[in-house]
């Protein structure tokens, strides 16, 4: 603590100097002296409780651990994840297999029971009477076609008596064993030439529709065969619930086209 010399008027500390100002000589009285010591001994005291105090504090977080750090809760939460992770595997497996075996139940048609039809017979799809009324060879479209096909169209009716729109997808299948889908609405309007708006208004479809009471309408489905084969099977569908999400299909209808007999 420095204080100010009675003689000369500058400041200096009493304590390094020995009670004498360094400037004039003059001697410090002792009461200066002794407030002086007291000071210097109060300061000194309070930096280094507060030195103690902030090296302690910081021991005290070098060596405080979180739980979460420690090897034996590391080796728990691990484990956690490795469980976790087991149980999503099995249970995506189990989804797997669910489905897998759902598909072959339903969707694969080897075991399917299958009856024979003629163009002409009467079968029932999702509650509508459905007839094929026959087929042909649709030459006109012939230039629209790449080399070595042809397109097969065949017609059918239906009763008109169920409101649901679709009633089963078609499929042939050609002397080889190749099977195909007839064409969708986007594939028919680029063979034939037409708008979307008279696509509408025609009797074309990409599967097999209900009239939605006009009875004994007809519609047009197309299939793209090899141009060299004259026997082809058609084959119709019908589903367990017309209205469910999963439908699947227990029944396969099955028509030879062979073009030398078409109707």
């Amino acid at each position: 603590m420095k204080i100010e010399c009675s003689a000369c008027g500058k400041k200096y500390d009493p304590v390094k100097k020995q009670g004498i100002c360094p400037y004039c000589g003059m001697h410090s009285t002792e009461e200066q002296m002794a407030e002086a010591i007291e000071n210097e001994r109060v300061q000194s005291g309070t930096v280094s409780e507060v030195l103690r105090g902030y090296l302690n504090e910081k021991l005290r977080k070098e060596q405080k651990i979180s739980p979460l750090r420690r090897k034996g809760m590391q080796l728990l939460i691990c484990l956690f994840l490795v469980g976790c992770m087991v149980l999503v595997g099995l249970w995506g497996y189990g989804r797997y297999k669910e489905r897998l075996e759902y598909y072959r139940d339903h969707r694969s048609t080897e075991q399917m029971e299958t009856k024979e039809c003629r163009p002409g017979d009467q079968i029932v799809l999702g509650g509508s009477r459905v007839r094929v009324t026959g087929f042909r060879v649709a030459e006109e479209y012939q230039k629209n076609v790449s080399e070595g096909f042809k397109i097969i169209e065949v017609s059918y009716s239906d009763d008109g008596t169920t409101e649901y729109n679709r009633l089963s997808d078609a499929f042939i299948c050609t002397e080889k064993g190749c099977t195909a889908k007839c064409f969708d609405r986007y594939d028919i309007m680029e063979l034939t030439g037409i708008t979307e708006d008279q696509y509408r208004e025609s009797d074309y479809c990409d599967g097999v529709f209900s009239g939605k009471g006009t009875p004994g309408a007809e519609h047009k489905i197309l299939f793209a065969v090899p141009a060299a084969e004259k026997e082809h099977r058609l084959y119709l569908f019908s589903t367990t619930d017309i209205y469910a999400s999963d439908k699947s299909a227990e029944m396969r209808y099955e028509y030879v086209l062979r073009e030398e007999a078409s109707v």
